[in-house]
């Protein structure tokens, strides 16, 4: 049917659909869509499509509007084709019909939006409204029109509309289904285009990972030629992709001595058998250009979808990873000082073994001293030296680590069965070389040093290896220099245990005082045997264990500190009884108390004396406190400051044991002490006349000219008494006098003695 056109005058255009009409409408229609399936572009074969529509039913405008919706926003259409007939200006290219805004709400147009976003179609006369909207269409000479809308994937894409600009025509249900065709081909068209983009979208996303992974992406074909080979694979494997392409996979990338397995298992795989690798993530071995065999980590997947079998290989090169595990593993196992294996690297290694072993546990005792001396890495140093001798001595099946900060074991194979006392599995030979090895000197930066190595030497299977290291580090605490090596026994595993149980009962001890009680022991006057001063002395009831001797619990005090607890707790409960003593007010009657290196050692010694006389309200001068000659050797460089803070107070100091230590005169003469103690082994040595009493009148004479007094220990018979007198011992103390006195038997003593003398 041929077009019209509308100027005034003009005839209308009758439509006519009957008979072999509609059979040849529907024809032309389908013509036309196979045409616009066909088309590479849907937009260019759309004018053609629009103008049959438009000629075979019989109207003036054929037009295709694509609709724009935003959240919050109206809705906007724009002309993107449309047939007009001759006379008529077209509306596509227009510029008031692109991105026309539509009414939100109300009227006409919003009601025909409502139809559309329902699938609905809307056909209107122009003669049934008034207002802008009837001159717009008129404006447009349409005097009825038919819309259906255009829906991809169940939304409103946009919509059709044919338009009659020659009489108000009544649309026949032939037309409707032929716009409504229309209308789908183009939704059709438009899907399978949104589809293609998608397409294209995915693959070009997909080559860009495959070109971009970081891991190489190999495929292959179910003959094992590679298909595809990616940068990062070049980058990998060190080859161009032309030059892997076609090439079996594995002659390309699979070093020689793998190649056979991996053709056994890909046919295997072929074949339906087992496999071992489809889908899972192995660490195997892969060939570089060079010829390098390098890890890699390998996962192979079946490619599905395609007519013949096909696979993907991801591989990733963990050549740095197992760098970094190495040397994970190397501070995890290995000392970075010595270069040896460290405690856990030596467990490790043990227990890897199953035979018999010897371990020497070597601690050197002076090195924490060189360390604060001449810095870590100067001790580092002495250590590597130390390290390097013990590994003199070691055979190729010998182990040798660091085993604390200044500790070396060595593991010797004893290849020794059961049965055997652990003394004779030791080999003699190879401790006197451990004793050679630590007797030599050190030389380090231009300095020698005497190191003190104590060596302690344990058998034991290799299961239980760890254990075995602990006895023989056990054994090293009790080496000594001029003593050896010493071998393990059970019993000092028990002697070890006993002290841990009574170590742990002193510190429960300490938190329940009323275990501990001080017994006083009179200090007298030699010229008239009066009592001037007491010597406190610790006693500790356990309430299980009974009285535990002092020798056995005050150096496990010293060793691990709980000195300091104990020293303050036996100096309150001396300075309160004290000041409840009832005596004359000339009475100068002291108590002395015990200080240790440790505690002379300790910063808050003095602050805890001054907050102890405070509380108790002793005067600082009946307060004694009684340090050793080695003690203050011992003791850190400001002790010497201590003691003279202490005697700032008022406080009296007493330098007890005198004569067994090594002090110099020196010292003695700038230590502010009042009282020389001489110790008991010169009164038990001393014969009348004789050498001892030689060294005593020395003692006393020193003592005279440094104008101190002195105080005889050990006194227990009235001939030491009288003879300790005549060479001019002041004073003096021991069994003779009286034993250590309860706090509460104390005050009848002074009573009955008329009170202490001045």
């Amino acid at each position: 049917m041929e077009s019209r056109s509308v100027v005034s005058g003009h005839d209308e255009l009758p439509p006519s659909y009957t008979g072999a009409g509609a059979h040849a409408l529907v024809l032309t229609i389908a013509q036309a869509a196979a045409a616009l399936g066909a088309a590479e572009d849907w937009q260019a074969a759309l004018p053609a499509l629009l103008a049959t529509a438009a000629t075979d039913i019989g109207v003036h405008r054929m037009l295709l509007y694509r609709v724009e919706e935003g959240e919050g926003a109206r809705p906007r259409q724009t002309c993107i084709a449309d047939w007009s007939a001759a006379g008529l200006t077209a509306l596509a290219g227009d510029r008031r019909y692109v991105a026309e805004a539509l009414p939100a709400q109300g009227g006409p147009l919003a009601a025909w939006i409502g139809r559309h976003r329902r699938g609905g179609p809307v056909e209107a006369r122009t003669a049934d409204f008034e207002g802008d909207l009837r001159t717009a269409l008129e404006r447009l000479e349409i005097r009825a029109f038919l819309s259906v809308p255009v829906m991809v994937d169940d939304a409103w894409w946009g919509h059709l509309a044919c338009c009659d600009c020659g009489s108000d025509r009544e649309w026949t249900e032939l037309e409707r289904s032929v716009l409504s065709a229309v209308a789908a081909l183009v939704a059709g068209a438009v899907g399978r285009e949104a589809t293609s983009r998608r397409l294209a979208a995915q693959e070009a996303a997909g080559r860009a990972i495959v070109d971009h992974a970081l891991d190489a992406i190999v495929t292959a074909d179910r003959h094992g030629r590679v298909e595809e080979f990616n940068p990062a694979a070049s980058r990998i494997f060190g080859l161009p992709r032309q030059a892997v392409i076609g090439r079996p996979f594995a002659e390309a990338l699979i070093p020689a001595h793998l190649r056979s397995a991996h053709s056994e298992g890909f046919e295997r795989l072929l074949a339906g058998g087992p496999h071992r690798i489809l889908g899972e993530r192995v660490e195997t071995e892969a060939q570089h250009a060079d010829g390098r065999i390098f890890p890699v980590e390998l996962t192979v997947v079946e490619v599905h979808g395609g007519p013949e079998r096909r696979f993907a290989a991801h591989i990733r090169d963990i050549s740095e990873r197992r760098r970094a595990e190495a040397s994970l593993e190397s501070l995890a196992f290995g000392d970075p000082v010595t270069g040896r294996l460290n405690r856990a690297g030596l467990l490790r290694a043990l227990g890897a073994r199953d035979d018999t072993f010897m371990l020497a546990a070597v601690t050197l005792v002076g090195l924490s001293d060189t360390k604060a001396t001449f810095g870590a890495a100067y001790a580092d140093r002495v250590l590597r030296r130390v390290s390097d001798r013990l590994a003199e001595l070691a055979g190729a099946d010998h182990l040798l680590a660091r085993t604390g900060d200044f500790g070396l074991t060595l593991a010797v194979p004893a290849g020794l069965g059961g049965g055997a006392r652990v003394e004779a599995q030791v080999p003699e030979g190879l401790l006197r070389a451990l004793q050679h090895a630590l007797e030599r000197p050190v030389t380090a930066k231009q300095r020698i040093l005497h190191l003190d190595g104590r060596c302690g030497v344990a058998v034991g299977a290799a299961a239980v290896a760890e254990e075995a290291l602990r006895n023989a580090e056990l054994a090293a605490t009790r080496a000594t220099p001029l003593s050896g090596p010493v071998v393990y026994t059970p019993e000092l595993r028990a002697e070890r245990l006993k002290q841990l149980e009574l170590e742990a009962a002193l510190r429960a001890g300490l938190a329940d005082d009323s275990q501990f009680v001080v017994h006083y022991q009179p200090i007298v006057a030699l010229d008239r045997h009066h009592i001037v001063g007491f010597e406190c002395l610790l006693r500790w009831r356990h309430p299980q264990l009974g009285m535990i001797p002092p020798l056995d619990f005050i150096p496990l005090a010293e060793a691990t500190g709980l000195i300091v607890p104990l020293g303050r707790l036996v100096l309150e409960k001396a300075c309160r009884t004290a000041a409840s003593w009832s005596l004359p007010p000339a009475s100068r009657a002291n108590v002395a108390v015990n200080i240790s290196p440790v505690q002379l050692s300790d910063p808050g010694l003095v602050d805890a004396v001054a907050a102890t006389l405070d509380a108790s309200g002793l005067p600082p001068g009946r307060l004694k406190l009684e340090i050793t000659e080695s003690g203050v050797i011992e003791a850190s460089g400001s002790a010497v400051a201590t003691l003279h803070r202490l005697r700032e107070m008022g406080i009296v100091l007493a330098l007890d044991d005198f004569g067994t230590g090594y002090s110099s005169l020196a010292m003695l003469r700038d230590l502010p002490v009042s009282i020389l103690k001489i110790d008991r082994s010169f009164v038990v040595g001393m014969e009348r006349g004789g050498a001892g009493d030689a060294v005593l009148a020395s003692i006393v004479a020193l003592a005279d000219s440094l104008r101190l007094d002195t105080v005889a220990e050990g006194i227990e018979s009235p001939d030491e008494a009288d003879r300790l007198r005549a060479l001019g011992c002041s004073h003096g103390q021991g069994w003779f006098f009286g034993r250590p006195l309860p706090a509460e038997e104390v005050m009848r003593v002074l009573s009955a003695a008329g009170g202490s003398g001045t």
